[in-house]
């Protein structure tokens, strides 16, 4: 998992078909998930958000990847 320097994103590996395929989460499908309504989350925010919520987005790149996305981007539509 990869917190990017601006708070915006984080990348996390799924494992699918037996490979490591890399996501990401942005950081408004975050404070969706999590009812926040702060515009910034701090990157302690959006780390704590991502392993609360972790197996619904992992469930959430799933379905995005079985449907044969080339590149998983989780918005807040997603959940």
């Amino acid at each position: 998992m990869l917190v990017n320097g601006k708070n915006t994103e984080i990348t996390f590996a799924v494992p699918y078909e037996g490979d490591m395929v890399t996501c990401t989460v942005l950081a408004e499908a975050l404070r969706h998930l999590t009812k926040n309504a702060a515009h910034n989350l701090t990157r302690d925010q959006l780390v704590s958000a991502f392993l609360e919520n972790k197996p619904l987005i992992r469930a959430a790149a799933i379905k995005e990847l079985k449907m044969g996305v080339d590149e998983v981007i989780l918005t807040a539509s997603n959940f």
